[in-house]
């Protein structure tokens, strides 16, 4: 009989340890699962306020994972002309909240130039804009 309960207490207690996804709140209030295309979704709103000429749609996720975020950019009319040497490359966005995000974003132009920079997001409805942007590296 103690077995079946210390059996059933671990049980209960390694499902309260699961892992749940990320939410983000994308849509005036409905709580979605943050998945790859909506994080390129918002990368793509972050690219045209860069307004640059060549993205890398390779995104670095968590833990060295990659996002391809090709359809998602080329969705938003970024383009993406495949020179890695002169490109804007993003990692994953980090959020702080349903409406703040933050992206490390590195701007790199040939090999001994460039520049990285972390810039804070907001969410304005469905659209997110910059709000703020810190540099965070040079060469």
């Amino acid at each position: 009989m103690k077995e079946i309960l210390y059996a059933a207490g671990l049980a209960f207690l390694l499902a309260g340890c699961a892992v749940t996804p990320p939410v983000a709140d994308v849509s005036g209030g409905a709580r979605l699962a943050l998945s790859d295309d909506l994080q390129c979704r918002i990368l793509g709103d972050l690219g045209l306020a860069l307004a640059a000429d060549n993205y890398d749609s390779t995104v670095m996720g968590e833990g060295e994972t990659k996002i391809d975020c090709t359809a998602a950019f080329q969705s938003a009319g970024l383009p993406m002309t495949g020179n890695p040497e002169r490109s804007i490359r993003f990692n994953a966005p980090q959020f702080t909240d349903d409406d703040e995000a933050t992206v490390k974003v590195d701007f790199l132009c040939l090999r001994l130039c460039g520049h990285g920079e972390e810039i804070h997001l907001h969410r304005d409805g469905s659209i997110w804009k910059i709000a703020d942007r810190k540099p965070t590296w040079i060469s």
